[in-house]
């Protein structure tokens, strides 16, 4: 790891059924130019961490047309989906000012998070920061994120697509 960082900040823990538990954290490894988004692994209930995969990151802005200030890839939230699927959700704002919010991404990983797929911009765009998943019981996904603000969308199809509600 690069010198002060990668960071745990606020994404939630997923515990997986061998007991293991995986994190999220951002910030740069060694040679990075920007943020990544990553999954630290522990087998020992929290004692110690381990790298285990990267989730996203891009060197240059994957989408240059897309307003605000590019980042890379932080504060990530991961949720376990009903489909078995892991879904994760990450800022990619800088905070140069006055700017404009870009999008938060989503990519999804079909091998409990050893792999992920290409980070895409949410559909409709959520713009902000602060991103936080949550499976509701009935298997409806809520995204609660603000700044400014105070946002709650839902999707019923993975993340794939988001609804807010006025």
């Amino acid at each position: 790891y690069s010198k002060g960082g990668p960071i745990f900040d606020k994404g939630k823990m997923i515990q997986l059924s061998n007991g293991d538990v995986l994190a999220p954290m951002y910030g740069r490894l060694d040679g990075d130019t920007n943020s990544r988004i990553l999954i630290s692994r522990s087998s020992d209930q929290g004692r110690t961490w381990h790298y285990y995969a990267t989730i996203a990151y891009e060197p240059e802005d994957p989408n240059p047309e897309l307003p605000g200030g590019y980042m890379g890839f932080a504060e990530p939230s991961i949720t376990l989906l009903p489909n078995g699927q892991m879904l994760c959700v990450a800022r990619t704002q800088g905070s140069q000012l006055p700017s404009q919010y870009r999008p938060l991404y989503a990519c999804w990983s079909d091998d409990l998070g050893k792999t992920w797929t290409k980070p895409v911009p949410t559909r409709p765009a959520l713009h902000t920061i602060w991103p936080t998943l949550q499976v509701l019981d009935n298997g409806v996904l809520a995204c609660i994120y603000g700044r400014p603000g105070f946002h709650v969308p839902f999707s019923t199809d993975n993340g794939h697509t988001w609804k807010q509600f006025k």
